[in-house]
């Protein structure tokens, strides 16, 4: 159907397409059937004489400029040709290794010459090569051409098969534009299979270069922090590292243990002393042997919350694929500085934690939401319903694991962005999230059609409160003050505290840096107990919930019959 020159025009057109250029997409032509008509003789099997059954090898060989030059050199001198093509001076360099030579645009090595000189070579190629003239074309259009083609190749064939002439055949990609194809993350390099290192250095080079032009929109991220509540912008840059594993990625994914090894992808363990070292942003690019590629992000609560990094990935990415499509970090001075800024710092939890992943799909998602509409609840959501469940297991948990039923409390977190009025931009960055509580005390508050209701009454609650009467200014004294009851009860240890995190409906499984979008994305680390973290499933009509319990109680909560009728474990 096609050659070389038509592959090349169509990976042209693909890249374009992939980089939204469509105004410079040339449309095909699609001639080939008025410059060669339907015939008859179309039906004719290729000669079998050229195609060999046997066991062959191929190799690569590699002729720099200098030593084309001195081929060129040698031919010219020896021929008087004028400019002989890199192409001509190659071929008959390996002819003359070889000892005979057909061409398509035929070319021959009398019998019995046994001095075959590279020079003589390169003039047989040319000269034959011009025999390609446009009448030979014209006649190859003709009626009688393909037949005529077809019979020249059976004529080759049956000299083959007779063991006459020893048959070779050469192609030429050259002056192809096959390394300008560019989709969007480089244009192409070659490499031997299994040594990816110039490919890293590429990746690690443009994912660096296209790092410093986002920080200089998203500033506050290339900064230190100041007397603990100050974002000193002084362009000291983020913490960049790298990393290689000898393991594909799919092996590494489908180990029974892989969540054990995640923080190895990390830039640094989140329980030691360099995590609180001065960046706010520190990335590690860690590179599989198969080619593929992780990136392992930490960044201070203090400056953003998952969706202004979700904003800052994707942006990032945007840099990278060079698309040509603009950034702009929206840096809304919603919270004014204030002497009430000041939080205490989260200490990490000392006990013996285990964190384990449970999915559910849309089917079981639907199974849950209609069985909390069934009992009165109006129009739950998925993270509701999800919540509801792993906290009412979860709960359970501790009864079997204590010996008794404690009070507890659920805080789940909210995205201000779109709850206040009027609401701000969804990429506005900052630490914009805060989080309203349920309280349950006895077993009929715990079960899941009540936990569900109260979820929903605490959001509209929340929204009621801070979101419609409220400026930042005014926010600020209100969301302290119910973080101070919580803290107060944090301290109270008869009460089981639970914080529930979303990452649901953010964009980051868009975010493509120029090879595809992600297959999996994952929190890392284990700092505090009892942690809820939902994520999307890469299909986004899914959640996968990470959940961080006592060692103790998540083997009660793994086997819990309820949660796995509606999710699959890890």
């Amino acid at each position: 159907m096609a050659n070389g020159a038509t592959l090349a025009s169509f990976l042209c057109g693909w890249t374009l397409t992939a980089s939204r250029a469509f105004e410079s997409i040339a449309d095909p032509l699609f001639d080939m059937a008025t410059l060669f008509p339907p015939s008859d003789h179309l039906h004719v099997i290729m000669p079998s004489g050229l195609f060999s059954k046997q066991k062959i090898v191929t190799k690569r060989f590699v002729f720099d400029a200098t030593s084309l030059a001195t081929l060129k050199g040698r031919a010219a001198k020896a021929t008087c040709m004028n400019n002989p093509t890199r192409i001509e001076a190659i071929t008959a360099l390996l002819c003359h290794a070889f000892g005979n030579l057909w061409r398509n645009a035929i070319a021959s090595i009398a019998e019995g010459n046994n001095k075959i000189e590279l020079p003589d070579i390169v003039v047989q190629l040319r000269t034959a090569t011009r025999k390609i003239n446009k009448e030979y074309v014209r006649k190859l259009q003709g009626e009688d051409g393909l037949s005529q083609a077809i019979e020249s190749l059976k004529e080759v064939s049956e000299m083959v098969t007779k063991g006459q002439v020893e048959f070779y055949r050469s192609g030429s990609w050259v002056r192809f534009p096959f390394y300008q194809t560019d989709f969007g993350w480089e244009k192409p390099m070659w490499n031997k299979e299994g040594d990816n290192s110039v490919d890293v250095a590429h990746i690690s080079s443009g994912l660096k270069k296209s790092l410093s032009e986002t920080l200089t929109h998203y500033y506050p991220l290339a900064g230190r922090i100041k007397d603990g509540v100050t974002v000193e912008c002084n362009d000291e840059g983020a913490y960049f590292s790298e990393a290689r594993i000898d393991c594909h990625l799919e092996g590494f994914l489908k180990h029974p243990e892989a969540r054990d090894y995640l923080d190895l992808l990390m830039p640094v363990e989140i329980q030691s002393n360099s995590s609180d070292m001065g960046s706010l942003l520190l990335i590690q690019i860690t590179f599989f042997s198969c080619g593929r590629t992780a990136i392992g992000m930490r960044v201070s609560h203090k400056v953003s919350d998952l969706h202004g990094i979700s904003a800052f990935l994707n942006d990032w990415a945007t840099m990278a694929r060079k698309s040509g499509e603009e950034i702009s970090a929206e840096l809304t001075p919603f919270f004014p500085p204030g002497d009430s800024l000041s939080m205490p710092e989260a200490k990490p939890y000392k006990g013996n934690l285990v964190k384990k992943r449970f999915v559910f799909d849309a089917v079981k998602l639907g199974a849950l939401k209609a069985m909390a509409t069934q009992s009165g609840v109006e129009n739950p959501t998925r993270v509701e319903v999800v919540a509801a469940l792993i906290y009412r297991c979860a709960v359970a948990a501790s009864k079997v694991s204590s010996g008794s039923l404690k009070p507890s409390v659920l805080l789940q977190t909210v995205n201000l962005r779109k709850r206040i009025v009027p609401p701000l931009p969804e990429k506005s960055f900052g630490n914009m999230v805060w989080f309203y509580s349920i309280h349950t005390a006895r077993e009929s508050e715990i079960e899941f059609h009540a936990l569900v209701g109260q979820l929903k009454a605490g959001l509209a609650h929340f929204c009621d409160t801070y979101g419609k009467i409220f400026t930042g200014q005014e926010l600020i004294p209100l969301m302290f003050k119910e973080r101070a009851k919580f803290t107060h009860s944090n301290d109270n240890h008869h009460v089981n505290k639970y914080i529930c995190t979303s990452w649901c409906r953010t964009s980051l499984y868009q975010t493509d840096f120029g090879w595809g979008k992600p297959i999996w994305l994952s929190p890392t680390g284990i700092g505090s107990k009892n942690i809820i973290c939902l994520t999307d499933t890469r299909e986004g009509d899914g959640i996968e919930a990470f959940v961080t319990l006592e060692k103790q109680e998540m083997a009660v909560f793994e086997r819990d019959e309820e949660l796995l009728q509606f999710s699959s474990l890890n």
